[in-house]
Parts: C-alpha cells; sequence; structure tokens
C-alpha cells in the first residue's frame, strides 16, 4: 500500500473552496482508492489569497513563500 497525495485543485465543494490535494491509496495489486476531500495546501493558498488581493509583492507574503 502507497499513500499519494493526488492533484492539486482548488475544491469543488462550496463549503470548502480551497487549495487541496485529494488523497489516493495504492495498493500492491495496482489498485487506487481515491478519497473525495483533501489536504488543504496552505502556502498555495496563501500565495493564491495574495495574489487576488494584489498582495503578493508585500515583503511578508514573499518571505513566507519562500522556498524553506
Amino acid at each position: 500500500m502507497d499513500a499519494k497525495t493526488g492533484n492539486l485543485h482548488i475544491s469543488k465543494d462550496s463549503k470548502r473552496g480551497y487549495i487541496e490535494y485529494d488523497p489516493y491509496v495504492e495498493f500492491s495489486t495496482g489498485e487506487k482508492k481515491h478519497f473525495k476531500h483533501g489536504i488543504m495546501d496552505i502556502r498555495t493558498e496563501i500565495a493564491r489569497e495574495a495574489y487576488s488581493s494584489g498582495m503578493l509583492d508585500n515583503p511578508a507574503i514573499k518571505d513566507f513563500l519562500k522556498d524553506k
């Protein structure tokens, strides 16, 4: 069994609406079990909101989004 994060996307559930990965598990047989709701990617969500509000060039945002 191997857990993977899946593809990054904006949730289709209007109550969630944030950027997330829908994880799935791949079994040794090759079968995959996909899960409906996923794990939020906080860095991507902050980048999206900062871009939308025109704050992407803010030094605090830039510092947070740097690769660590």
